[in-house]
């Protein structure tokens, strides 16, 4: 059994990949024609498109791809992220199989960046008669072994079969979300509270933070400015508060934010009651007091509010019989997405994340799972805030929430001018601490509490977690006064020596200082500090 069209295998020999290719319209068309039990023809249709550029909410990206599964009109030239189910990639060279993998997953990343519904999306890659599948998700990505849809077109057709027949859940969109035409999200948050279950909604208005990302695996953490609605997305009340929604993919076995958020209160609450502790005794002659922040539970005014939390589905387990597969793309080039975006950004330092160098080390390719948390202010980032007065002024009380952890037990590990935030209350800013992701209890033995920090901008990092080394003052003679300075001003990571040191409640107040010395620099209006800042805040 062989297709019409394809007896043999396509070659240069014989035309152009676009001619070439384009039968496989046909097939599929012949296969969404034809029932399949238990199941229902869904409205995506294979689609043969030639360097077609991927459309895109957010602008800069100019990917394009040979075929897809769609949802657009058969009739529209144009292809949107939100309609795309599966990218396809070919080539008649074997020549250019790392170039064909490059453009499908760069692809695939668009999609994943772009569109808020995905949990997981697919690819077809095709070199000659050679059909690889790919499988992408925020935990870790699987191919297939590539099989020959020449001599084996069952398979081919079953595959074409499987996206013309799946559910939108199965093809990777997420049920508890929803897009409407403006192109706003409308999130479903089920309900946690004991008694019938009744879920809220929120929608979109705009986008606070979103981190575009080279990787499809990891966080993707988006931050939305939301209103409450219903489940059409008509708003409940239009003189109702906005609220800030959190979007992240978390490991699995991570405690989510309202967890770590509960447990701090809880030691707080522990701190509190034991009024000789020696900390509430020297702690009670600053203002605050401690009396003042036990009073009517004042505490929690420095710490943003959460309204309401859920975890969602998980990544789907890495399949047991699978290997690593390396040099699918190249062995030292990176792949180079577009990062500029039209929406809202600030002053925040916020990076796109990126790899220079191939992990050769074992993965564990842990699962991750969905959160989402809705918190009760919308604030502004200090970063974000317009006079240095205001940030001195944050920073001061933020130092106070800094202080009921350390009276509690705990670090933050993650200070930074995006989650120390700014609430207006009564003409002043009330300083709020948030992002409690990265947040443990001390332990001075635990040295993985420093030798984990996250990828990101390395801005207000302690320097030594940056350096992984203990910074050991000794006699004038023996010092090396360059070691911070080259460090920072060369925006890399110098050699650790030794064990990597335990993180610790100062490195939660270097980071304040590192915020206060970036704003005093490279956020005012005078070049000569700005140039000055530039020498230490790099990427």
């Amino acid at each position: 059994l062989r297709f019409h069209d394809f007896l043999d295998p396509p070659s240069h020999d014989v035309g152009t990949e676009t001619r070439l290719y384009k039968p496989l319209d046909t097939i599929s068309s012949a296969i969404a024609s034809g029932p399949v039990e238990g199941r229902k023809r869904n409205k995506f249709k294979f689609r043969v498109c030639p360097n077609t550029v991927i459309e895109s909410q957010i602008a800069g990206s100019d990917n394009k791809v040979d075929g897809c599964f769609t949802s657009e009109d058969p009739k529209s030239k144009r292809l949107d992220t939100s309609r795309l189910a599966c990218i396809l990639e070919y080539k008649l060279s074997s020549l250019q199989e790392v170039e064909n993998n490059k453009q499908a997953l760069s692809a695939s990343v668009q999609i994943m960046n772009d569109d808020v519904r995905r949990m997981f999306t697919y690819g077809i890659t095709i070199i000659q008669d050679g059909v690889t599948l790919w499988y992408h998700s925020r935990s870790h990505s699987m191919i297939s072994k590539p099989f020959s849809f020449v001599e084996d077109p069952r398979l081919l057709i079953e595959v074409f079969m499987t996206f013309l027949f799946a559910t939108e859940e199965e093809l990777g969109y997420d049920p508890m979300v929803t897009r409407d035409g403006k192109g706003d999200y409308i999130y479903r948050i089920p309900s946690t509270e004991q008694g019938p279950p009744c879920d809220r909604f929120f929608r979109t208005t705009g986008s606070i933070a979103e981190y575009r990302s080279n990787n499809i695996t990891g966080r993707m953490a988006r931050v939305w400015k939301v209103v409450e609605c219903n489940s059409s997305g008509a708003v409940l009340s239009p003189s109702g508060p906005s609220r800030v929604l959190k979007d992240v993919w978390l490991e699995d076995s991570a405690l989510t934010e309202a967890q770590i958020q509960s447990q701090i209160f809880e030691d707080i609450q522990k701190f509190f009651r034991d009024k000789q502790d020696a900390r509430y005794l020297a702690f009670e002659e600053l203002q605050p007091s401690i009396s003042d922040l036990e009073h009517d539970d004042s505490y929690k005014k420095y710490f943003i509010k959460i309204v309401a939390d859920y975890e969602g589905r998980q990544t789907k387990p890495r399949s047991p019989n699978s290997e690593r597969k390396r040099r699918l793309f190249s062995t030292v080039e990176s792949i180079a997405l577009p990062t500029t975006s039209n929406r809202g950004r600030s002053g925040t330092p916020r990076l796109t994340e990126s790899k220079t160098t191939f992990d050769e080390g074992p993965r564990e390719f842990a699962p991750r799972k969905q959160y989402r948390v809705i918190f009760g202010e919308v604030c502004e980032a200090v970063g974000d805030l317009g006079t240095v007065g205001d940030v001195a002024d944050v920073l001061s009380q933020a130092i106070v929430a800094l202080r009921l952890m350390y009276c509690a037990g705990w670090v933050h590990r993650d200070i930074s001018s995006g989650n120390i935030l700014a609430h207006p209350c009564g003409g002043a800013w009330q300083a709020k601490l948030s992002d409690l992701e990265y947040a443990r209890q001390f332990s001075d033995s635990d040295r993985n509490v420093g030798g984990d920090p996250k990828t990101g901008t390395p801005y207000f990092m302690p320097h030594e977690i940056f350096s992984s080394c203990y910074i050991i003052p000794g006699p004038v003679a023996e010092q090396e006064p360059e070691l911070v300075d080259n460090d920072i001003t060369n925006g890399r990571r110098p050699q650790p020596r030794g064990p990597p040191p335990v993180y610790n409640f100062q490195h939660d107040l270097e980071s304040i200082w590192w915020i206060f010395v970036w704003t005093v620099t490279c956020r005012v209006s005078h070049e000569p500090s700005v140039a000055f800042g530039r020498t230490i805040f790099q990427n």
